[in-house]
């Protein structure tokens, strides 16, 4: 049974041969697993067994940001999340979600406002790419939560 099969028989509430496997890990985890085993990302997801690869289609829009303030290194992404980049106690650092969006607005007229991301801002043919490359995979595209 492939990775395709087995989601496809979990999904439909059959035994498939073995419980399907995601994987989700902050960046600092997935690099720190990847020097332990000296391997790449994806030769990490096999050696986990992990069924279910995550698929965005590639953003090209321009809402993005990057910029640091005060000694501290914060990005804008797409959506309107600030992340701010947090030192932990063993000095690996992690993103942080720091503002989100609409965390300070108040009325309607903030809302709608707001400059939504649209269809036209994502490149749909990095999608095809990203599947054709996991083709015995299950696939989410976007994220599962």
């Amino acid at each position: 049974m492939n990775s395709k099969e087995r989601v496809r028989c979990a999904l439909s509430h059959k035994q498939p041969d073995r419980v399907p496997v995601n994987f989700q890990a902050t960046p600092i985890v997935s690099e720190n697993l990847c020097k332990k085993y000296n391997c790449t990302p994806e030769q990490l997801y096999e050696k986990y067994e992990v069924d279910i690869r995550e698929i965005w289609p590639r953003y090209t829009g321009k809402r993005r940001g990057e910029w640091t303030e005060g000694g501290t290194h914060y990005v804008r992404n797409q959506y309107g999340y600030v992340d701010r980049l947090h030192r932990m106690e063993n000095n690996e650092f992690v993103y942080v979600v720091d503002q989100y969006p609409f965390g300070e607005d108040t009325t309607v007229e903030d809302i709608e406002k707001y400059l939504w991301t649209t269809p036209d801002e994502f490149d749909y043919e990095d999608v095809k790419r990203q599947c054709d490359a996991f083709q015995n995979k299950a696939i989410i595209v976007g994220h599962e939560g």
